[in-house]
């Protein structure tokens, strides 16, 4: 899992536009936190690791609290995308999980926005 997510950090490095980082900051009223990478170029990474995520969901969840700590825009993304993706295996004990992610990484109206109509709704 720790290659995974190295991996993941390392192509997300290789995307960013420091030029587009700087609009994307000025665009939010909230704070943000972005690396600077275009939706296209996510679209595409979150499609091309989906493939290497855990099949147990204990270790799926364990995985995406380590991406959502780190607050980077770009990775709160993919880790709301990735748990939409398995959103047919969430019971209602996985609901625990969705409330703390909504009380500790939404942050500002687009992470609000692609979480309750996505993974939460």
């Amino acid at each position: 899992m720790s290659d995974l997510l190295l991996n993941l950090r390392k192509e997300l490095q290789t995307k960013i536009e420091p030029d587009f980082r700087e609009g994307f900051i000025n665009f939010f009223k909230e704070k943000v936190k972005p690396l600077g990478i275009r939706s296209r170029h996510l679209q595409i990474i979150t499609r091309n690791y989906r493939k290497f995520l855990p099949k147990e969901k204990k270790d799926f969840f364990h995985l995406l609290q380590k991406i959502l700590s780190a607050d980077w825009h770009e990775e709160i993304y993919i880790a709301f995308k990735w748990l939409f993706l398995r959103r047919k295996e969430l019971v209602k004990k996985d609901f625990s999980f969705l409330e703390q992610c909504l009380k500790k990484h939404i942050t500002n109206w687009a992470h609000c926005d692609d979480f309750s109509t996505h993974p939460l709704g």
